[in-house]
């Protein structure tokens, strides 16, 4: 559970006058003032209940459809999204902030997942590189391979990071 808030807390932050403030698009949109902290959970439970649908959707596109057709359910998922936000912050003040996609933001949100996840994480983006290296060689997959590839370096830089301000805040970690 531990993991699945941490998925949902990443679109909040707080701002100098101490507001709870929402980015549903991240760093590609509008962000809203929210008016209380029982609409940030409520906004985190639909999250929530959106990431536990996203996965398995696309695991069984991909079973069903082959891994050709691996974006075909994100279409409806972008438009259930689109719409749920869209209610979720009725009546929400729009803010003029933006929510920067610094690394300290970031390592200081994997900051908060367990230690044990962190390292386990950071050995698998270590381990399945010689996979993607493969698939890049293989030439029919090698886009598939370039992105995982960028997305494992991404990640265990951001880890590592997440680990060291863990242990900076904690040294006994």
């Amino acid at each position: 559970m531990k993991f699945l808030n941490f998925l949902v807390s990443g679109g909040f932050r707080k701002n100098d006058k101490d507001d709870i403030l929402y980015f549903p698009w991240n760093v590609f949109g509008a962000g809203y003032i929210l008016d209380s902290p029982d609409r940030k959970k409520q906004i985190q439970i639909v999250t929530a209940l959106l990431f536990l649908g996203v996965y398995p959707l696309i695991i069984a596109a991909t079973v069903i459809f082959g891994t050709e057709y691996v974006f075909l359910p994100l279409t409806p998922i972008w438009l259930c999204h689109l719409f749920v936000t869209k209610w979720l912050t009725r009546g929400a003040t729009r803010t003029d902030e933006e929510k920067n996609l610094s690394m300290e933001v970031y390592a200081e949100q994997y900051s908060k997942l367990g230690t044990g996840l962190l390292i386990f994480t950071k050995w698998g983006c270590i381990l399945m590189t010689p996979l993607f290296l493969w698939m890049i060689s293989l030439g029919e997959y090698w886009y598939t391979g370039v992105l995982l590839l960028f997305f494992s370096g991404y990640f265990f830089a951001v880890n590592s990071a997440g680990l060291r301000e863990k242990r900076r805040h904690n040294p006994s970690v």
